[in-house]
């Protein structure tokens, strides 16, 4: 009887150990035609969908959140249909769209870049806005613009260090495309 005592308790520490040492599970999630890696540290993704109405017609829109202490991010994508942006400009859709996420949060900008990730157009913003609680939030905010769709990928903090963290440059820079 000992010995099967001390072998159950042998392997429940060895699988502790184990289970200790383990690396974090990876948080990649697909989003359309990209994946991104959530940080390690945050809560796991979850995944919502909603529908709206907007200067380019109907639009899907799937986002994947994750949170951490004083920090979450998302990434998510607007689903337009295939002939929304047909004969519009997609910097000025990017632009227009850039704008009216930071005017719905009554944000600042303090820093935005108009660049290209493999061929794509693409923004980033940072800007501050007021949270509910009215504690400043910041933020750091990428549109990509992959017609029809448009990708997002958002890390927001309450400390302004956070959003340009070696965390969120690994989140930023996971984005790659799948297909």
């Amino acid at each position: 009887m000992k010995k099967i005592a001390l072998l159950a308790i042998l392997t429940l520490a060895t699988f502790t150990i184990l289970g200790f040492y383990q690396k974090p599970q990876e948080k990649r999630i697909e989003i359309g035609k990209y994946s991104v890696i959530f940080p390690s540290s945050f809560s796991a993704p979850q995944k919502d969908t909603t529908f709206f109405e907007s200067n380019y017609g109907k639009a899907r829109f799937i986002a994947a959140v994750a949170q951490h202490k004083k920090a979450a991010c998302m990434a998510g994508m607007q689903e337009y249909n295939d002939a929304a942006f047909v004969g519009v400009n997609e910097g000025d859709v990017l632009d227009s769209l850039q704008q009216q996420i930071v005017r719905n949060m009554s944000g600042k900008v303090y820093r935005q870049f108009k660049v290209k990730k493999n061929g794509k157009l693409m923004r980033t913003t940072y800007f501050s806005a007021l949270a509910q609680d009215s504690t400043t939030t910041f933020w750091r905010f990428e549109l990509l613009m992959d017609s029809p769709n448009v990708y997002q990928i958002a890390y927001t903090s309450s400390d302004k260090s956070k959003i340009n963290s070696k965390e969120a440059e690994a989140f930023f820079k996971s984005l790659h495309s799948i297909k």
